[in-house]
């Protein structure tokens, strides 16, 4: 058996400081709350201002239930939730586990985002600007994959072998694969259970 290591929170801080997303973060994470910075809720134009960086690795920690170190921290039930946050690396949730809900909105994303073989309770991606595409190759939900009012994503949003336990809902999304050839949504082999809605979607 291959023995993986659970990220610490000191793992993740490593030798830079919280942006204020970030510690915003940290401190609703365990309550109801979304985290995000008065006025600055919206989606990110570009990845100039410091206060609105998030790191990804701060993401899984939570996800895969914080850490019980006494300047570690563990989300609540609703999960992770960021409000217009800019990512400094490629989202790499690939193999996550988790009975979370990730419900990042008004995002920005310049890297890649890859959920491949991930597990989640939901997954809500409102009103974010994916550059390099979404891999939800084979990614598992419990309940919606919500990918829609607002979402541009540029590349292949790849739901190839995905398993949703909800609704699909891409109403109101923006797909552009640019050059690229195939379609610019991949479905072959996802279950849906519940009716996909893509409706309104250009």
């Amino acid at each position: 058996m291959v023995k993986t290591h659970k990220l610490t929170i000191d793992d993740v801080k490593g030798d830079r400081d919280w942006s204020a997303l970030e510690r915003d973060l940290l401190i609703e994470c365990a309550g109801e709350f979304p985290a995000y910075l008065r006025d600055r809720d919206d989606l990110p134009t570009d990845t100039n201002d410091p206060d609105r960086r998030v790191r990804p690795q701060l993401v899984r920690y939570l996800l895969e239930g914080g850490c019980k170190s006494p300047d570690g921290y563990r989300p609540s039930r609703r999960g992770v939730q960021i409000l217009g946050g800019w990512f400094d690396a490629p989202l790499d949730l690939k193999d996550v586990k988790s009975d979370l809900t990730l419900h990042l909105r008004n995002c920005l994303f310049k890297h890649e985002v890859s959920l491949m073989d991930a597990h989640l309770g939901a997954l809500f991606l409102n009103g974010c600007r994916a550059e390099k595409g979404l891999k939800l190759h084979r990614l598992q939900c419990d309940g919606p994959v919500h990918l829609n009012k607002g979402l541009k994503c540029l590349g292949t949003c790849d739901l190839a072998h995905a398993k949703i336990g909800g609704a699909l809902e891409l109403n109101g999304g923006t797909y552009d694969h640019g050059d690229n050839t195939g379609p610019a949504i991949q479905l072959n082999g996802a279950e849906v259970f519940r009716e996909k809605m893509m409706e309104e979607m250009r």
